[in-house]
Order: structure tokens, then C-alpha cells, then sequence
């Protein structure tokens, strides 16, 4: 069923294109540059882990062993020199044993795509025994937040709207604009603003103008401080998200671990010294207090790694952890589990 509604789906978007009523109905891949991806962006744009949300979510027992594992892809990616091949849940399920751990992770997931398949599981026949949902610093970055293909929207929709006439009405309605599906456009996301603290550093696409090989130091300074020191609060939509996902868990009666997850804190303090722990533990404490708002904790592990642990070290500026770095979260996480879940 899921197949042939995807290939209805296809054909109402080419059918469309071909009458002239969309202005784009090209697929487009996740790693194409904002510039790649024209003026509009439809619903095909949604291409990790699939255009099918639903599918990554299993049915659970009614023995409430399992657990939702949400994440990005620092859950789920490993490095290239590890000679240990598990990603993050399949390391925590071995750390858990009795719980079957299930992933649901794609790249640049964040909390507005956690909220809706929170929706969306609760509504299954047997809830969770419990959920994980790391919290991603950069995801609050414009860099990432307004990254127009990391909006999501037709993920969004999906889980929200499972019925077979919302999946067969979805072409018309993004065409005619009824759901919009393009929220943001390239052209706006280079335009955006990027503070550290109250000191504005320029726009997206001044950062994306940077050159790492022509100059390190500017390119690292700017880029951990516009990934990491934009001043978040608690009305961003992102916190806003993580809100409402932490009263819908707890309102359910499904038990909610949420953590922090580690970026490389001390490459960030060698760029620009210890105002950069600084800026990362007051964003910390805002995620914190506003989570605390709904009686849910998150675990902070932003700096409790060194730079070592990171996929590649002062060469690319991301999350993704080497084996030892996974297995310390993992550690970390799991004792947080078993404290909460006896």
C-alpha cells in the first residue's frame, strides 16, 4: 500500500509540473546547497531516512520493554577508523538488556520532527516503556534551523496526517500552496542573521564564504561561534518544540530521557577561549529550565568530551563521535534509563 501511495503521489506531483500549476517538482537530495535547490522546494525534499516517516516506527509489545531511541545522524553514523561498528542505540541496547531499543533517527532530525512522531507512536495500541531524545546545540543555529532543506515538512505533515486522502491530497495541496511545504527559501536562509551573544557576525551566506583552506582560524572562530554562541531562548521554536514533546510524553504517561548531546567544547575554547563554555552552558541552562517547566531533566553532556573523541578533529566542524566517544554517551544514557525505568 505504502508503495503504490508513493507512486500516486509521484504521479499527481509530475502530473502538476507538466500543467504548469507548480513552479518545481525536480527531487532533490538532502546534500544539494541551498542555491542547488531552486526557489521551491516540494514535497519530495523529505529523502532521509525516506519520503514514508511512519515506516521507522515499529509496533511495540505490550510488555513496555521498548524503547525509542530518537536521534540525527550522530546516533547512527559511525567513523570511518572505528574498528567498532555499532552506532549509539545499538550500543545502548546492549547495555540495556530486556529492552528492545528501537532508532528513529535521520539526518539533521531535531525536536520539531521529534514532536510529531511522539504524536504519532502514542497512538499506537501499546505505548513505549520509554523514549530517548538527544538535543543537538547546533540544531538551534540558524546554520541549521532555517537550513531550508531541514525543514521537514512533508515528514511533518505525514505524521500528522495518516489517513490514505491526506497522503493522495498532499500533491494538491502543496501545489496550491494549502500546505506549504518550501517554508523557507534559499534566497531568505543566506540573508539570515548570526549573533554570538548580542555581537552580529555577518549572515549565513557570510559564512558559507569563509574558506577553511585559505584561512583555519577565521573559519573556525566564526563558524563555532555561529553554530554554538547565537543567543537562545525560551521562546525559540525548537525549545518550544521540546516543550510540548516533554508535556505530550508525561500527559501520556510515557517516562522522557532527554540529554544534551557532546560537541567539541575544547577545539571551541581554543578558537575563542573560555567564553565559549560560557556561551554553550547559558544556552544549556535555558534548554534546561524550560524542559524543567514540565517536570522533565536533560542530562547535559555539551562538554564532556575532548576533541579527540570527535570524528575529525579541527579539520570539519560537527557532532559525530569516535567509538570511545559513543561509548561513553552511551554509558551515560543507559544509567540515566535504568535510574528512571526501576
Amino acid at each position: 500500500m505504502a508503495i503504490l501511495l508513493m507512486l500516486l503521489e509521484s504521479i499527481l506531483y509530475f502530473a502538476y509540473g507538466a500543467l504548469g500549476l507548480a513552479e518545481k517538482t525536480r527531487w532533490v537530495d538532502y546534500r544539494l546547497s541551498g542555491v542547488e535547490y531552486g526557489q521551491y522546494i516540494t514535497a519530495a525534499q523529505d529523502t532521509w531516512p525516506s519520503s514514508e516517516p511512519v515506516a521507522l516506527v515499529p509496533d511495540f509489545a505490550s510488555d513496555g520493554r521498548d524503547i525509542v531511541y530518537f536521534g540525527d545522524s550522530t546516533a547512527i553514523d559511525v567513523g570511518d577508523a572505528d574498528n567498532d561498528r555499532r552506532n549509539l542505540p545499538a550500543m545502548l541496547m546492549e547495555l540495556l538488556p530486556g529492552w528492545r531499543v528501537h532508532p528513529i533517527c535521520g539526518r539533521a532530525y531535531q525536536s520539531e520532527v521529534f514532536e510529531p512522531y511522539c504524536g504519532y507512536l502514542l497512538g499506537r495500541d501499546h505505548l513505549p516503556g520509554a523514549v530517548i531524545l538527544p538535543i543537538n546545540l547546533r540544531a538551534f543555529s540558524p546554520t541549521w534551523d532555517r537550513k531550508p532543506q531541514w525543514q521537514f515538512e512533508k515528514a511533518k505533515y505525514l505524521l500528522r496526517h495518516e489517513s490514505v486522502a491526506s497522503r493522495v491530497l498532499l500533491p494538491a495541496l502543496a501545489t496550491f500552496r494549502a500546505v506549504n511545504l518550501s517554508p523557507i527559501l534559499p534566497a531568505d536562509y543566506a540573508k539570515a542573521p548570526l549573533l554570538a551573544g548580542d555581537q552580529l557576525l555577518g549572515t549565513v551566506a557570510d559564512l558559507d564564504g569563509v574558506d577553511r583552506n585559505r584561512d583555519p582560524e577565521s573559519f573556525f572562530r566564526l563558524h563555532f561561534a555561529a553554530h554554538y554562541l547565537y543567543p537562545l531562548t525560551a521562546d525559540h521554536r525548537k525549545v518550544a518544540a521540546l516543550v510540548r514533546t516533554a508535556r505530550l510524553l508525561r500527559e501520556a504517561g510515557a517516562r522522557a530521557f532527554f540529554y544534551i548531546t557532546p560537541i567539541d567544547c575544547e577545539t571551541g575554547e581554543h578558537y575563542l577561549g573560555p567564553d565559549f563554555s560560557e556561551g554553550v552552558r547559558q544556552n544549556v541552562d535555558v534548554i534546561q529550565a524550560a524542559l524543567a517547566e514540565e517536570g522533565a531533566e536533560a542530562l547535559d553532556l555539551s562538554c564532556s568530551l575532548p576533541a579527540e573523541r570527535f570524528v575529525v578533529y579541527r579539520q570539519q566542524l560537527h557532532e559525530h563521535l569516535d567509538e570511545v566517544g559513543r561509548g561513553a554517551v552511551a554509558a551515560q544514557v543507559a544509567a540515566r534509563v535504568r535510574k528512571g525505568i526501576h
